[in-house]
């Protein structure tokens, strides 16, 4: 970052990283006891007041690029802590907090409103300081002790010690949920910014994500990322899992694969491969549990997708749509001529295909009964790729001629249509999880 920072002699200097600001423009370090700050975009370096501290402890605000928050002591023999709201690219001080003999531990800027600065002591209830009066807003009437942290989305304060990690309401000063550290194994711990997941590093050079809402995709009804923090008691897990290093799934198929999925539980893969083949395989042991194979012929699979009920898989190729029920070991097919694409609707009871059949025409099949709901032509050569939104109510289609087109999932009228820059067909679509 700097640019005198080129030798191992030099770079011994700085051997304490202390944070960055949002948006990436300043970096803070330490050099012995004193806090130095860099532009990253020149290597320059940045004013910072001076204090008189052995560990610095500092938070950049989260929107404002200016605004820095810093603690401090008076040189001696006052001794008295302080916090100093300082403005990078003004050089001035904005605001001094006096702590008087309350040493800061931790101090970050509230995701509710941010004006609010939440200060821990050793010692010392957590408070909550308004910067603009220089006031004390609130007191945790359980403080959070050591290491703070806030997700921006849910407003959560999370704090970290030695024997326990808590979650807390930053609106009351409540105590949402604890998770003890039984056997001293938590080594570093640490938020996510959506504030749905703790990621936990232990002393065994493990991982662990404590899961904090109810995330399970098969849970009935969307997950909704935006969870109210008044369910968040009603959901919050006991403990944390473990999550799996790394790992590359070496597939034993001499065949290239061309379309893969996973299961709604997550538990296997499903490849979609050249001349016809599709294999289900176990992700925790990289085997094969079944395999369809000559699914579709001997033509390459274009598609694939596992209903979300976990009951049927379907692949496109040639001129098929297959449908497997692979519990029960059966296979029926749907003539789609140049089937390029094939999909089950969010509730698993239609399927969706399309391809070149009468220059492009997009198909709804019921899955129970295995007859034609619905179909469109769509003056075009054919049918590049087809996806239900999540909700059901829409369906994209994507053709050389009409580019993107928006379809009513009941009559398969166009709702609109939009053009592609590149003019290419596309092979593949996916909708976000909140429709948009």
């Amino acid at each position: 970052l700097h640019p005198d920072a080129k030798t191992d002699q030099h770079s011994r200097f700085y051997d304490r990283y202390i944070c960055a600001s949002p948006r990436g423009d300043f970096v803070i370090a330490q050099r012995d006891s004193l806090p130095q700050m860099f532009d990253i975009r020149t290597g320059e370096r940045v004013g910072i007041p001076d204090i008189d501290r052995g560990s610095l402890i500092c938070a950049f605000h989260p929107t404002n690029p200016s605004i820095l928050a810093i603690c401090g002591a008076d040189p001696p023999p006052n001794n008295k802590n302080r916090v100093l709201i300082w403005d990078i690219f003004q050089q001035k001080l904005i605001k001094q907090l006096d702590c008087d003999y309350k040493i800061p531990c931790s101090v970050c800027f509230s995701s509710i409103d941010e004006d609010h600065l939440i200060v821990s002591y050793g010692g010392f209830p957590t408070k909550t300081w308004d910067i603009s009066t220089g006031k004390v807003v609130r007191e945790f009437a359980v403080p959070p002790c050591g290491q703070l942290q806030l997700s921006r989305f849910h407003g959560i304060l999370f704090s970290k010690r030695a024997e326990e990690l808590c979650l807390w309401d930053i609106r009351t000063g409540e105590l949402l949920a604890q998770l003890r550290d039984v056997h001293n194994e938590f080594a570093l711990a640490a938020i996510l910014p959506v504030g749905d997941k703790v990621v936990i590093a232990t002393t065994r050079a493990e991982f662990m994500a404590w899961d904090l809402f109810d995330s399970n995709p098969a849970r009935d009804g969307p997950y909704d990322e935006l969870l109210a923090i008044s369910r968040f008691g009603e959901t919050v897990l006991d403990r944390p899992t473990r999550v799996p290093p790394f790992s590359v799934m070496e597939l034993a198929t001499n065949n290239p694969v061309l379309r893969m999925c996973f299961s709604p539980d997550s538990k296997f893969l499903l490849t979609g491969e050249a001349n016809g083949w599709v294999n289900m395989w176990d992700v925790g042991t990289n085997e094969t549990s079944a395999n369809g194979v000559d699914l579709c012929g001997e033509h390459d699979v274009t598609d694939i997708h596992w209903s979300p009920s976990g009951e049927y898989i379907t692949a496109s190729a040639g001129d098929k749509i297959a449908v497997w029920n692979w519990a029960q070991g059966y296979v029926y097919l749907h003539d789609c001529k140049g089937a390029n694409t094939a999909q089950f609707s969010p509730d698993s009871t239609k399927l969706l295909g399309g391809g070149r059949d009468g220059g492009g025409r997009v198909y709804i099949w019921d899955v129970e009964t295995r007859k034609m709901i619905k179909s469109r032509s769509i003056d075009a050569d054919t049918v590049g790729a087809a996806r239900y939104s999540p909700d059901g109510r829409v369906i994209c289609i994507n053709s050389p001629n009409e580019d993107f087109c928006y379809l009513d999932s009941g009559s398969l009228a166009a709702l609109y249509s939009f053009m592609q820059s590149s003019r290419m067909l596309a092979v593949s679509t996916s909708f976000s999880p909140d429709n948009n």
